[in-house]
């Protein structure tokens, strides 16, 4: 009696195996995007509220009005961080990034003609993720000396900022009056 010595694995074993994958990644592939979306909106909004936090500091740190002006750049996906004093013809403490305002931390890819480069560039690129908006108008948020939310005054007090990753997550990073964090 002889016996055959059998390597390998049939073209049934074979097939099944493919199915089984095929289906785990119909699955899984879906699911793993939606994570991806989730995980920038949480990056992102990790990243404004350091950028937020660098300007309640340097406020408190340079004695002058400091803010954070959101919705920048064609897509609306860019933000800027620069001391509010008017300089170079611009409007002192209005939270809006003119004249020659010196620079905290900007994104790089913001096309502008400035007046003196920047002096306190911090690092490069507070841009939102691939997908990430903002909601609503572009809107700024300045801290005055001693750390409070300057501008805007709103009603209710709370200053929200929302991001939607356009699949349906959102987030909002709030500041108070008081210039509390959250």
């Amino acid at each position: 009696m002889r016996h055959i010595n059998k390597k390998g694995f049939s073209l049934l074993e074979v097939m099944v195996v493919v199915g089984i994958v095929g289906v785990l990644a119909t699955i899984a592939i879906p699911n793993y995007r939606v994570w991806v979306m989730n995980n920038r909106l949480k990056n992102d909004v990790l990243d404004i509220k350091g950028g937020l936090r660098i300007a309640k500091m340097t406020a408190m740190a340079t004695g002058q009005s400091v803010a954070v002006d959101f919705g920048l750049g064609v897509e609306g996906d860019r933000w800027v961080i620069f001391i509010d004093n008017g300089a170079g013809g611009g409007v002192v403490q209005d939270g809006v990034w003119n004249g020659c305002e010196v620079v905290i931390l900007m994104e790089s890819a913001i096309q502008r003609d400035p007046c003196v480069a920047p002096i306190f560039l911090v690092e490069q690129a507070p841009t939102l993720a691939n997908g990430i908006a903002f909601v609503g108008t572009s809107t700024s948020i300045s801290f005055s000396a001693s750390g409070r939310r300057a501008l805007p005054a709103v009603a209710g007090g709370v200053q929200a900022i929302d991001l939607t990753n356009g699949g349906g997550g959102n987030k909002m990073v709030s500041v108070t009056p008081i210039g509390e964090i959250f």
